[in-house]
Formats: C-alpha cells, sequence, structure tokens
C-alpha cells in the first residue's frame, strides 16, 4: 500500500499565522504539523508516500523531509497550485498511485489510536474504506448514513438534520477505483472537486466498507481552525508531560517498523544539529 499526504490549501482559517507559511509546516507541540499524519502512515507500515503542495511550500517540506532517508523510507513530491478541492489530489496521485491500493490522509488531520497498525491495513486490504468518527456535532462534517445492516448508504455534507452521529474523518482507502471517479465528477457550487462526490459513486457501484472511530479511546482532530489547533496542542503537551512519550514521532514509528537502524537515524541527527532540540533528545533516547 502507498500512501498520500495532501498538504496544500490556503490556511485561510488560520490567518495571519499561515501567511507566510504552509499550515502542515506550523508547529504543534514541538513538530511540524505534518509530522502527525506522516507518523500514522508509518505506523501502519506504509513506507513509499507522495505529498502534494503547492509550487511555493514545496521546496520546505523537500527540506524537511528530503527523500525519506532518515526514515527509512520512500518520500516523493507533487505540485497543486490551485486548491481545487481534495478530488483533484487522486487525479494527480494518479501515476503514483499506479494500480496498488493507497492510504489517502489530509495533511492537518491527527489521528491517535491503537488501531493504527499494520494489521489494520491487512485486515483492510479488500475494499475501499472510511475512517468514521462519532462526532457531536456531525453537521459540522460530511455525514455517513447507515443501514441496518450496518453498510454505508450515502454521505451528506454538513447536513442541517444529521442522519447519524458517524462523521467522515480526513482519511481514505482507496483502490484505482476511486481515481476513475475523480475523473466523472464536476466541480461543486463552492468551485471544487469534493471527496464526498467521489466516496458516494463508490457507494453507488461497489462496496465501501468503514472503521468507528470513538472517544475519548480514539482521537481524531481536524486542526483548520484555530481553537481546534490550539486545544489539540495543549492536549499533546499534556500527554508528553505526564508521559514523556510523543504523539506524532514519525522517527519514532520508523525505528519500530524496523524501515531504520538505530545508528543510521542517530548519525541522521547528529549531522543535522538536531540533538539540542527537545525533539532530537527524545529520538536520542529511543535509540539508546
Amino acid at each position: 500500500m502507498k500512501g498520500i499526504i495532501l498538504a496544500g490549501g490556503s490556511g485561510s482559517r488560520l490567518y495571519p499565522m499561515t501567511i507566510p507559511i504552509s499550515k502542515q509546516l506550523c508547529s504543534i507541540s514541538q513538530k511540524p504539523l505534518i509530522y502527525y499524519p506522516l507518523t500514522t502512515l508509518l505506523q501502519m507500515g506504509i513506507e513509499d508516500i507522495l505529498i502534494i503542495s503547492d509550487s511555493e511550500n514545496l521546496p520546505s517540506y523537500r527540506k524537511l523531509l528530503q527523500r525519506g532517508e532518515q526514515f527509512g523510507i520512500r518520500i516523493s513530491y507533487a505540485i497543486q497550485d490551485e486548491p481545487e478541492g481534495i478530488a483533484q489530489a487522486l487525479l494527480i496521485g494518479e501515476k503514483f498511485v499506479d494500480d496498488d491500493k493507497f492510504c489517502l490522509i489530509l495533511g492537518d488531520n491527527i489521528y491517535y489510536s491503537s488501531i493504527f497498525e499494520q494489521s489494520y491495513v491487512d485486515v483492510r486490504d479488500q475494499f475501499n474504506h472510511l475512517m468514521l468518527y462519532e462526532h457531536m456535532y456531525p453537521q459540522r462534517f460530511g455525514v455517513a448514513d447507515i443501514d441496518d445492516d450496518g453498510d454505508i448508504r450515502r454521505v451528506v455534507e454538513k447536513p442541517d438534520i444529521p442522519l447519524s452521529n458517524k462523521v467522515v474523518t480526513g482519511m481514505y482507502f482507496f483502490y484505482r477505483q476511486a481515481i476513475e471517479a475523480a475523473k466523472q465528477i464536476k466541480k461543486s457550487p463552492r468551485g471544487e472537486y469534493e471527496i464526498t462526490d467521489v466516496v458516494q459513486k463508490l457507494i453507488d457501484t461497489t462496496r465501501v466498507t468503514h472503521t468507528i472511530l470513538k472517544p475519548p479511546y480514539d482521537l481524531w482532530c481536524d486542526v483548520g481552525i484555530t481553537t481546534t489547533f490550539e486545544a489539540t496542542t495543549r492536549f499533546i503537551d499534556s500527554v508528553y508531560t505526564l508521559t514523556s512519550r510523543m504523539i506524532g514521532c514519525p522517527h519514532e514509528a520508523a525505528l519500530k517498523q524496523g524501515f531504520i537502524k538505530k545508528v543510521n537515524m542517530l548519525d541522521f541527527l547528529q549531522k543535522n544539529k538536531l540533538l539540542n532540540s527537545e525533539y532530537g533528545k527524545y529520538v536520542e533516547r529511543l535509540c539508546e
């Protein structure tokens, strides 16, 4: 399975913080935001990843993540200069995906759950698959209408009267069918190619399975607005203070997966002068 991180968009809801820098490069608890979706992909054993962003910010992502050598993985890059919707990322990533199954994850979504591991990917390797989350205010999101058999009947974007409390999060497991569906949809009234339209086409033509994440045991945070950005930062800081364990550490995930040897990771930390930072010292302790 391959992975795609969508790190584009103007981040206007976080202005002025995101005027000079991409949203996914902003810091949440000692780390750039993009570290969190990257960690989730690594935890699932995905080691071939495409990052999509605009041409202005792409050099910064290359400087931060390079080609993935520091994690023992492969990272490549593609440009999305016009933010025309999540579904557009499927078309941009078509050559990268080829005929493989892939996980598309939004760069401003943070997940924290024991469910994300290699065995999870293996079990869900038969169908297009959505990650849902039980939310108290589902009308703010795309909502899944689930029938009596537990199958998704449709997905409705920000309904006034939600048919369930199961919202669609920013992580999707797709086959090439999703790319073909993306080629068939048209722009919505707000001028974007909507991922919900792609999902609905898949529901209408094939089977779409799902997993439901449930708070407080599972955490999902969409940090696209200031309030959730700040609240998530406080939560992750608190976990580190109380447990001395970091949420969203891709270097740790890479070590656990065996993608890279400890000696090679330490060598990278030393060469890039990261050992003076709290993050670098944390990874150094893991290696020792």
